[in-house]
């Protein structure tokens, strides 16, 4: 599915400024059916490319199982699923103090990887109620704990608020 707004555009005071592609992630074998056929190589490469990310995403929940004194796996089975595959584009904007290019949210799941591929500013995150911007390294992951994180973790994390 492709986005070039929120759904609330018309109520909005400051609208969001990307384009956004959303690709079902689960299970995989059955979902590329449903993604772009064009251009020809997309299916193969987004594919092969999410399941790389699944990898990464299991080692690096078992590195926290493991950090948090954990049984091994314990992120597994549904917990450990990566439903979609989000791909967002910002171009340049003529009046960014009207957008945003992704609004304030928290994510809901275990951890999310965000692959930076510029080094555009504009990542930020909420600590003790101030936006910080989170200085981009081009072609580095940044990995994001969600709600579902705080809520399992026998630790208290804080929560991971961010916006683009």
């Amino acid at each position: 599915m492709l986005y070039t707004s929120s759904l609330l555009y018309a109520t909005e005071d400051v609208h969001l400024w990307r384009g956004n592609l959303r690709n079902s992630c689960h299970p995989l074998e059955e979902c590329i059916q449903h993604w772009p056929e064009k251009p020809a190589r997309y299916r193969h490469v987004v594919g092969a490319y999410a399941t790389e990310v699944k990898k990464l995403a299991a080692t690096i929940l078992e590195l926290i199982c493991e950090g948090l004194g954990l049984e091994s796996g314990y992120f597994g089975g549904k917990l450990g699923e990566i439903p979609s595959m989000l791909i967002n584009h910002y171009p340049p904007c003529p009046d960014p103090s009207l957008t945003f290019g992704v609004s304030e949210h928290c994510d809901p799941n275990l951890i999310t990887i965000l692959q930076q591929e510029s080094d555009v500013f504009g990542l930020q995150v909420l600590r003790n109620g101030e936006w910080i911007g989170v200085e981009p390294i081009s072609k580095a992951s940044v990995v994001n704990m969600g709600y579902q994180m705080q809520v399992l973790s026998p630790l208290s994390f804080f929560i991971f608020c961010s916006r683009l």
